[in-house]
C-alpha cells in the first residue's frame, strides 16, 4: 500500500512496466471517458455502486489502462488486446493499482477504492518479484 501512496503523492507521472517494456501512465481524457461511457454505459458518478460495479471486471480495467497508456508514442501499435496480454494474474494487484491511479489523475476519485479492483476468483498476490507500476522517482 505504501507503493500506491507514494506513487500517487508523485506529481501526475507514474510508469507501468510489462517484461522490459515501460509506458507512462497518462490521464484519462473527455474523448477516453467518452469512449468509456460509450462501451460501459453512462457514467453519472465515477463513485456511484453501479460504476464501481462496472469497474470490477478485468476488462474494464484492462481497457481503462490502454485507453491511458496508448498515449505514449511508442505504444501506437499497441490494441486493447494485447495490454491484457502482457501481464498474468500475479499482476492483477498491480494493475488494480495502476487503474486507480489512471482514475486519480484523471480527477476521477473513486469512494471505496478497494471495492473496484477486479475480480479474478482466488487470485495470488503478487509475490516479492518486482512491481511492474513505478512512480516517477523510481523510473528516474
Amino acid at each position: 500500500m505504501s507503493e500506491l501512496q507514494v506513487l500517487l503523492g508523485a506529481d501526475q507521472g507514474g510508469t507501468l512496466h510489462a517484461g522490459n517494456l515501460t509506458y507512462k501512465l497518462f490521464p484519462l481524457n473527455l474523448a477516453d471517458i467518452a469512449e468509456a461511457e460509450s462501451r460501459f454505459g453512462s457514467i453519472v458518478s465515477w463513485a456511484s455502486p453501479e460504476t464501481q460495479e462496472k469497474l470490477k471486471t478485468l476488462g474494464a480495467t484492462l481497457f481503462l489502462i490502454w485507453l491511458s497508456i496508448r498515449k505514449n508514442p511508442t505504444a501506437s501499435p499497441l490494441t486493447e488486446s494485447d495490454v491484457g496480454k502482457l501481464f498474468d494474474l500475479r499482476d492483477l494487484t498491480k494493475l488494480t493499482d495502476a487503474l486507480l491511479h489512471v482514475l486519480e489523475i484523471s480527477g476521477l476519485s473513486i469512494k471505496n477504492a478497494s471495492r473496484a479492483a477486479p475480480e479474478a476468483g482466488a487470485a495470488p498476490s503478487p509475490g516479492s518479484g518486482s512491481s511492474p507500476i513505478s512512480s516517477p522517482s523510481e523510473s528516474s
